[in-house]
């Protein structure tokens, strides 16, 4: 029983990482992958793809109205029996996921730049922000231009690791934990890579498959800012010339 440790699998348990979760009782297992609506694009075109290509079965991405997201499950033991040999568990992960060995074991690049990859497109986030202070020009002041890239997560054996293949693929992070209010939650650990460098190396050795995440690089490489706080539909007339992106500052 199992599929082949490639990095389409690796990719795959990045996916998982981040808006996965798995059942497997009274002889019902499935796995459920969902994210935001917006992310439809997403879903339809790399994630359903890329399930077909490893588990070879058929799968559909569709809305789950009951908790407003959208995503696809895969129903079935061998595939669910599968993915929780490689250390994913049944139930909730939130506070215990951790990247799978085979990953380490690879020594491959590939291998960790498509875990990270997976992850970041499910559960990190890219934003830009704007500068203070007199060195900087005013429209730096005013412009949401300095990139941010960053994660934030619950377990810390998924925020060292992801420490670890940054390290390994030279990329310079912040790594923070913050306690949260309310300690049922754990802490919040959160791993960031600021600036343009940083930024730069993850599109050309990672890159988003994410089309919603990737829109913001595109906007903030036509026109050196991103605006904050937009949906996606906005981001995409944006690029296509049917809106003015400074009408949203």
């Amino acid at each position: 029983m199992g599929f082949e440790l490639s990095a389409d699998l690796a990719e795959i348990c990045g996916i998982h990482a981040g808006d996965g979760y798995m059942r497997g009782r009274g002889g019902h297992y499935e796995l459920d992958i969902s994210g935001h609506v917006e992310e439809r694009p997403y879903y339809d075109e790399h994630i359903v793809l890329l399930f077909q290509r490893v588990f070879e079965k058929e799968i559909r991405a569709k809305y789950f109205p009951s908790r407003n997201t959208y995503g696809c499950s895969i129903c079935g033991k061998k595939i669910c029996s599968f993915m929780h040999s490689l250390g994913f568990p049944f139930g909730a992960k939130s506070a215990i996921v951790e990247i799978p060995k085979f990953i380490f074991d690879s020594h491959d690049p590939e291998f960790y730049k498509r875990f990270l990859r997976g992850l970041f497109d499910t559960d990190g986030f890219i934003h830009f922000k704007r500068q203070k202070g007199e060195s900087y020009s005013e429209y730096r002041k005013t412009h949401n231009c300095y990139p941010v890239l960053g994660l934030s997560v619950i377990s810390k054996p998924l925020f060292e690791g992801v420490q670890k293949l940054l390290s390994a693929l030279n990329f310079n992070y912040q790594a923070y934990i913050f306690p949260r209010r309310n300690t049922n939650w754990g802490a919040d650990h959160r791993i960031l890579m600021s600036g343009t460098e940083n930024l730069l190396h993850w599109i050309k050795d990672i890159g988003f498959a994410n089309p919603s995440k990737l829109s913001r690089f595109l906007i903030w490489s036509e026109y050196g800012h991103c605006p904050p706080y937009t949906t996606y539909a906005q981001r995409k007339q944006i690029l296509d010339k049917a809106l003015d992106v400074e009408s949203l500052y």
